[in-house]
C-alpha cells in the first residue's frame, strides 16, 4: 500500500499499513488501499483545493529547487500505466507546462473533472515562500494559501 504523507487520513493510513503487515490474506492490502483512496477522492470533491496542497512541483518551479541545491528529480509512476507519461516527462524536460496541473498528477483526483490552470500557479511557490510560515505547514485552516488559489484558478464540473 502506497502511504501518502500529506493524506488527511495519515494516522489512519499508517495504523492500517501496520496491521496490514501482521495480516495472513495478502488480499486485505488492495482493500484498504482502495478503500483511503476512495476517502481521498472523497476529499478532493468536497474541497478540491487541496488537491493544492498535495506533493507535487510544476515543471516551471524545478529551477526554483535547483538554485538551493536540489538536483536530483524522480518522477513517480510505480509499476502502474500512465496516461500520458511521454507528456508529462516532456513538460518537466521541457520546464514548463500549458494546460490542466491535474494532467500532471500520477492520479486523478477527482471522480469528476477538474481543472486548475497551471499557466495561473507562476506565482503560487512565491506566495507560499513569502507567507509568515515559509513553507506548507501541513494546517490547512491556519494557512489559506491554497484555498484562496484555487477559488481564483481552479474548477470542478459537478
Amino acid at each position: 500500500m502506497k502511504y501518502y504523507p500529506n493524506s488527511p487520513y495519515k494516522i489512519s493510513e499508517l495504523n492500517a499499513i501496520s496491521h496490514l503487515e501482521q495480516a495472513a490474506d495478502p488480499s486485505y492490502y488492495g482493500k484498504v488501499k482502495e478503500v483511503f483512496d476512495d476517502f481521498r477522492i472523497e476529499l478532493y470533491e468536497k474541497e478540491p483545493w487541496r488537491i493544492l496542497a498535495s506533493p507535487w512541483i510544476r515543471p516551471e518551479d524545478i529551477k526554483f529547487y535547483e538554485e538551493i541545491g536540489i538536483n536530483t528529480f524522480n518522477l513517480q509512476a510505480g509499476d502502474e500505466e500512465i496516461e500520458g507519461l511521454e507528456d508529462i516527462v516532456n513538460a518537466y524536460i521541457k520546464g514548463s507546462y500549458k494546460g490542466n496541473l491535474i494532467n500532471l498528477l500520477r492520479k486523478k483526483p477527482f471522480k469528476t473533472n477538474g481543472y486548475i490552470n497551471n499557466d495561473k500557479l507562476d506565482s503560487f511557490l512565491k506566495k507560499i515562500m513569502e507567507s509568515p510560515f515559509k513553507t506548507c505547514i501541513f494546517d490547512c485552516g491556519r494557512c489559506g494559501i491554497c484555498e484562496e488559489f484555487f477559488k481564483r484558478i481552479g474548477e470542478i464540473d459537478s
